[in-house]
């Protein structure tokens, strides 16, 4: 808690919003990357087990 008493720790308090975001849109633009391929290779697991075409599970 000393920390942010000092200078530096001021600094880091003043910077946390504009890191946040500069973090947010890094996080959305690699999603935005990666997310066509984990969507094939979701489709790719659910038609090797053969879920999704007989529609919604049934209770056992």
């Amino acid at each position: 808690a000393a920390f942010y008493a000092t200078p530096t720790g001021k600094r880091l308090v003043a910077a946390q919003p504009q890191l946040a975001q500069a973090q947010l849109v890094g996080t959305q633009q690699w999603m935005q990357s990666v997310t066509p391929e984990m969507q094939g290779k979701l489709t790719k697991a659910i038609q090797a087990h053969g879920w999704g075409s007989a529609g919604p599970a049934k209770p056992r």
